[in-house]
C-alpha cells in the first residue's frame, strides 16, 4: 500500500509541474474578465483548438499556423501591442498580474530582441511569446 501511495504523489507532482502556466486566479479581476473576451473571439477567428492552446500553455511552441495567430490575435485584441509593434505600457501596467509586474521589461526585452525581424506579424508575436515563456515558464501567461 505504501508503494501505491508514493506512485501516486510521484503522478500527481509530474502532473502539476507539467502545467506550469500561470494560474486563472493570479490574473486579478480585470484581466479575467478581459481574457475571456479575447480567447472566444480569438478562438473563431483563427481557428486554434483547445489542444494547441494547451500546447502553448506548457511551452510546446510547435509550428501550427492557427496557434501563432492565435496569439497575435491576443495580443491585438488586448491593445497591449498596437499595430505598429510598439506596447502600450500604461495598458501593460494596469492589466499585468502583480505576479509579474516584476517581469514587465523582460516582456519590453523579447518584444523589441522579436520585432527587429521582419517577418509576419503573427510571427512576431510568436516569438515574443516563446521568448516570454523562456524568461519564466513557471508563471507563463497564456489563455
Amino acid at each position: 500500500m505504501n508503494n501505491m501511495k508514493l506512485t501516486l504523489l510521484i503522478v500527481v507532482i509530474g502532473l502539476s509541474s507539467s502545467y506550469a502556466y500561470l494560474a486563472e486566479k493570479d490574473y486579478g479581476d480585470k484581466l479575467l474578465a478581459l481574457t475571456k473576451v479575447w480567447h472566444n473571439k480569438c478562438v473563431v477567428i483563427t481557428g486554434v483548438t483547445q489542444a494547441q492552446i494547451d500546447e502553448l500553455k506548457n511551452g510546446q511552441f510547435g509550428d501550427n499556423e492557427n496557434a501563432k495567430r492565435y496569439i497575435l490575435c491576443l495580443w491585438m485584441f488586448s491593445d497591449v501591442l498596437r499595430p505598429d509593434f510598439t506596447i502600450n505600457i500604461p495598458l501593460l501596467k494596469e492589466v499585468m498580474p502583480k505576479k509579474l509586474v516584476g517581469l514587465t521589461q523582460k516582456y519590453l526585452e523579447c518584444l523589441n530582441d522579436t520585432t527587429s525581424a521582419g517577418t509576419e506579424p503573427y510571427e512576431k508575436t510568436f516569438g515574443i511569446a516563446k521568448c516570454i515563456y523562456n524568461a519564466n515558464p513557471e508563471d507563463f501567461l497564456m489563455f
